[in-house]
């Protein structure tokens, strides 16, 4: 054979072998509409929507054919898993401009073929055709049913319908999450697999993940059944018990507020009292889970001031100095979209040092006042977002607190000392600017 044969043999070989790879048997089962299984063989192949599956009983045994439409289910160990069902479908258009000036889906009853994502006790599955991608659901008591995610147009612009964070919240909640996970949740695969896993494992359901591959060069459309386009091979994917998400923000969700009440008094000032409600910590920190809600809680509050006076010879100097600062646990919980409450326990710990000297034509006089307290007990409150990232709230304590308080007087008079502890009910009569940092 001629260099030049053999080199025309082997690209006809490369280019025949993918042909014949593509297009083989593999062993897996379909279910009619009837609900009868069928074990076979099913070919790999190109289909349409009007066309029929290919299979075989044994590999002894000529190929068959059973039209798609009498066909509820496919399958192919470890590989996929499609559903044929009839079911409500959103056809509103998510190219920019397609998009409507209606919030509500747009819903039409269609026979629609669905890939499964997770299958388990709770299923997750994907409908993909003609720019048109859309993710369904079902549970033990819910039937198929769409996830909404919908943009639509408004007067000031582009505007989501994203209630799908609504029903998973309700439907899908084994562990039950904070609405705060839920909103953090995108519409795609690598959150919707990874909530849906986690979903079965915390039901103790047996699960199975089909991952469908993302390559560039992979189109994966799934059909209507009153379309004639075609429908491209079937992927071969790959089993795996964990979902590679692409999900980069963390697991926890940060607040930093400030007292604002004497802002406030300053825009809005409705009396001529000029007297202004404060808080013992006008700096506070959290961190809570994204999950649960639950995290930790930071207040703090320093301030020191200093001033002389000069009174009919009278030299005074005094310094003022002031430290509270507490940790403790909380919970935040979400109220629908804009309202988040929350409570928890704290440890409060603090002092404060007043010290004054005077001086007269005579020995200098010096007066030390100090305090320390510490305590515990509950707290609870109220955040009201005005956007996304930014909330006003208040909060109400109820603590027990231990105070020691001394002072002392250099002239040589005898020290005094003091001790006390009270319950001091704190109403919510500060406010607080709260920013939720960026992640």
């Amino acid at each position: 054979m001629s260099c030049t044969s053999l080199l025309l043999f082997v690209a006809l070989l490369l280019t025949t072998i993918p042909g014949l790879t593509q297009h083989v048997f593999e062993k897996g089962y379909f279910i009619d509409r009837a609900d009868k299984k069928t074990e076979c063989y099913i070919l790999t192949e190109d289909w349409r929507s009007g066309s029929h599956l290919t299979f075989r009983k044994d590999y002894k045994e000529p190929a068959q054919s059973k039209p798609l439409a009498e066909i509820s289910e496919i399958s192919v160990s470890n590989a996929y898993k499609i559903i044929h069902t009839n079911t409500s479908l959103d056809i509103s258009g998510d190219d920019p401009a397609l998009l409507s000036y209606t919030q509500e889906p747009e819903w039409s009853q269609q026979d629609i073929f669905l890939w499964t994502l997770v299958d388990g006790d709770t299923k997750l599955y994907l409908y993909e055709y003609e720019g048109l991608k859309r993710y369904f659901y079902s549970t033990k008591n819910i039937s198929i049913e769409q996830l909404v995610y919908k943009q639509y147009r408004t007067q000031k612009g582009v505007a989501v319908n994203d209630s799908f964070k609504q029903v998973l919240f309700k439907n899908v909640n084994c562990n039950r999450k904070a609405q705060e996970y839920f909103n953090a949740l995108n519409y795609n695969e690598a959150d919707l697999v990874n909530h849906f896993s986690l979903e079965n494992k915390c039901a103790n359901s047996n699960s199975y993940t089909y991952l469908k591959p993302f390559a560039k060069d992979s189109v994966n459309i799934l059909p209507r059944l009153n379309s004639l386009n075609e429908i491209p091979s079937l992927p071969q994917v790959k089993s795996t018990s964990t979902y590679e998400s692409t999900r980069t923000s963390p697991n926890v969700v940060r607040y930093f507020g400030l007292e604002v009440n004497q802002l406030l008094h300053q825009i809005i000032n409705l009396n001529s009292n000029n007297n202004t409600t404060s808080s013992p910590y006008k700096i506070q920190y959290s961190s809570n889970s994204r999950n649960t809600g639950r995290g930790v809680s930071y207040g703090l509050a320093y301030g020191r001031n200093k001033f002389k006076d000069d009174s009919n010879g009278t030299v005074r100097e005094t310094i003022d100095r002031s430290i509270s600062f507490r940790i403790g646990y909380e919970r935040k919980s979400n109220w629908g979209k804009r309202w988040i409450a929350l409570h928890g326990y704290d440890l409060i710990l603090g002092g404060t040092k007043l010290n004054t000297k005077s001086s007269q034509s005579g020995p200098l006089i010096e007066i030390e006042n100090k305090s320390s307290f510490w305590g515990f007990g509950p707290r609870v409150g109220l955040m009201f977002s005005l956007s996304q990232r930014v909330f006003i709230g208040s909060e109400a304590t109820y603590y027990l607190q231990f105070t020691k308080a001394s002072q002392t007087i250099s002239t040589g008079q005898p020290n005094s000392s003091q001790k006390s502890n009270d319950f001091s009910l704190t109403l919510p009569i500060s406010l607080f600017l709260s920013v939720k940092m960026k992640e």
